[in-house]
């Protein structure tokens, strides 16, 4: 499973992992999302996740730095769809293909 990250200039950086990277229409996938500062876990990092141009929502990191989003696969088939998660200037990326 793939696992990108990028770091802002705030010291932020950011990872996400997808569960699956290969899902059918509709079906769910689970992003785990860590975020850490100065090479620490970032805990109560407001994190905002985004499928496509859809925003999935906002949600904080745990006292160990991550956030674990739970979605639903766009229900259609798209190859390379990006799953982008925001927080202070930083992000990180993934892709997840929907196919039947």
């Amino acid at each position: 499973v793939k696992e990108k990250t990028s770091t802002s200039t705030v010291g932020l950086t950011l990872a996400i992992k997808l569960d699956r990277t290969k899902v059918r229409p509709s079906e769910s996938v689970v992003a785990e999302v860590t975020a850490t500062e100065g090479g620490k876990p970032k805990a109560d990092a407001n994190v905002t996740l985004q499928v496509g141009v859809i925003t999935i929502g906002t949600y904080r990191t745990d006292s160990t730095g991550k956030a674990r989003i739970g979605f639903a696969a766009p229900n259609h088939e798209v190859e390379n769809v990006s799953v982008v998660v925001l927080s202070g200037g930083a992000s990180a990326t993934a892709s997840l293909t929907v196919a039947k």
